[in-house]
């Protein structure tokens, strides 16, 4: 059983990321695959590399699922896989059934597929062990979406001006799905360290109120989890 988590201000936190985030950049890898493993046991995570590059692709963030918090029903995962590659794998049998040889010792929960929106450059694992990260998965109701956009630029305004906030590496704009129903988007999330979450919701008790509204009025469900990348 996974830790429970409880960081509701990043639910609605993450669909700010594009106004907030850092330059993005975005390589001939535009598409985004993020898949979600549960290994069992004493089952050691493994991820062929060279399969993933045979199937023209790059690891993008690999990690361990501390925790999760939320009301998307899905089974739990153990494990996270981000990828960035050339050319759909979700489309056909033959290339789910390759993509889903390159973790062959884990039980797949979900895997996500759809354009990728990459805010930071790949960097080496020393400097990304020491952060907070926070995936998240969501479907927006899109009632409103003026004043969803709306309040997303004035929290926007508010978050870029705080300390301890977080960062972007990435957004996938979900349009296909194994294992669940498909969501809008899956975002990839840091805060530089691990405590900085904690310092930024009590410092910030304005930024919560909005956040608070924002969840009610513009999402119909969502999963996050708290991460640790390995590389």
């Amino acid at each position: 059983m996974l830790k429970s988590i409880k960081k509701p201000f990043l639910i609605a936190f993450t669909s700010l990321l594009p106004f907030v985030g850092l330059s993005q950049t975005v390589s001939a890898q535009s598409i985004g695959i993020l898949g979600l493993y549960e290994f069992k046991g004493n089952v050691k995570p493994s991820l062929d590399l060279a399969k993933v590059k045979g199937l023209g692709c790059e690891l993008y963030r690999e990690g361990h699922v501390m925790g999760e918090s939320g009301d998307i029903d899905i089974a739990e995962p153990t494990h996270f896989i981000m990828l960035a590659c050339e050319a759909s794998l979700l489309s056909d049998q033959k290339s789910r059934e390759a993509l889903q040889a390159t973790v062959p010792q884990g039980k797949m929960i979900t895997i996500l597929e759809g354009d990728l929106s990459a805010y930071a450059n790949a960097e080496p694992v020393s400097k990304v062990t020491g952060r907070s990260y926070i995936i998240k998965i969501s479907h927006y109701n899109n009632e409103d979406t003026d004043q969803r956009e709306g309040t997303l630029k004035k929290l926007s305004q508010m978050v870029k001006t705080r300390a301890h906030n977080y960062k972007t590496e990435a957004i996938i704009d979900v349009n296909r799905a194994l294992g669940m129903a498909t969501p809008d988007e899956a975002v990839l999330i840091y805060y530089d360290q691990a405590g900085d979450g904690e310092k930024f919701r009590a410092g910030n008790p304005d930024i919560m109120k909005v956040l608070g509204r924002f969840n009610k009025n513009h999402l119909n469900d969502y999963i996050y989890y708290d991460g640790q990348v390995i590389r």
